[in-house]
């Protein structure tokens, strides 16, 4: 005679089915909710500026066009033979890219670098849109530099080049830029392809076309641009792999360069200080046009 099923035992396995649909559904609320936090990471600065390693610097505020308070540095050069507009990771504010500025100065360049709204001394808060603004604003500053920076050089009459130069996810803002303008390089260093497929790489079980609203296409941007390119990637970078940098590689058009040296996602530049620096100074060499002035 066959027994009757325990009338107990069915809300158990209901519970045991909805638990983990119930916390997969958190998990992707909460992924949805804040991923603004997860992909921004400003932290606290050391108080440090450009001074304290020996480079001449202005303190400036920009006003991005939503009317956010920008913190920018310009570090002039005495005799300059580019401007650069360097866009920052999502990590850290400028005091953590002292670095960065000494060897893009050694290369003969003045820079402007600025922090995102909520980073450091930046009002508002990080969204794709207002990082963005961010950089419009100063990439609107570095062409008025441009011009300033010109007058009793060689070329006078004609502004200074101006280079994009982004590294990780400032190499998706500089690619930006780049499409909606048309500098004399662009620079991409670290750069992921975009932040939806590296969120598929590190949470392949999260439903991530429907989760995310922030984009930063990398890929996308870069190929409806028309500047001369040189991607830069550290060979053991276990972050954004060198996959990637092929990827944008091959979305960049011509004339494009891949510059692939030892390091991982931060310390590529330090590893082989002697390859990063005349792999970037070559590729320079063979863009800029001697006498100045934007192609």
């Amino acid at each position: 005679m066959a027994r009757n099923p325990d009338p107990r035992r069915r809300p158990r396995t209901l519970i045991w089915i909805l638990l983990p649909l119930c916390l997969y559904a958190t998990v992707c609320l909460l992924a949805w909710l804040f991923q603004e936090r997860l992909i921004y990471l400003p932290s606290p600065g050391s108080g440090e500026d450009p001074g304290s390693i020996g480079l001449p610097f202005s303190d400036l505020y920009l006003e991005s066009r939503t009317g956010e308070r920008i913190h920018a540095w310009w570090i002039p050069h005495r005799n300059p033979r580019a401007v650069v507009l360097f866009c920052h990771g999502n990590a850290g504010r400028l005091e953590h890219r002292l670095g960065t500025l000494q060897r893009i100065h050694r290369l003969g360049l003045s820079i402007l670098i600025f922090d995102y709204p909520g980073y450091g001394s930046s009002g508002g808060s990080p969204t794709e849109d207002s990082v963005l603004e961010a950089a419009r604003a100063a990439h609107a500053e570095v062409l008025s530099r441009a011009v300033r920076e010109a007058k009793g050089a060689p070329s006078a009459g004609n502004p200074l080049p101006v280079i994009l130069w982004g590294r990780s996810l400032g190499a998706a803002v500089a690619a930006e830029l780049a499409a909606a303008s048309r500098p004399a390089a662009l620079i991409l260093e670290a750069g992921f392809t975009s932040i939806p497929e590296m969120a598929r790489r590190r949470f392949p079980w999260l439903p991530i076309p429907l989760l995310l609203r922030v984009r930063h296409d990398t890929r996308r941007a870069l190929s409806r641009q028309r500047a001369p390119v040189l991607i830069v990637h550290g060979l053991e970078d276990d972050l954004v792999p060198v996959s990637m940098a092929h990827s944008l590689l091959s979305a960049a058009s011509e004339p494009r360069r891949l510059l692939l040296v030892p390091g991982g996602h931060a310390d590529f530049p330090d590893r082989d200080r002697e390859a990063y620096e005349a792999g970037i100074r070559a590729f320079l060499d063979a863009t800029l046009q001697p006498a100045g002035g934007n192609k």
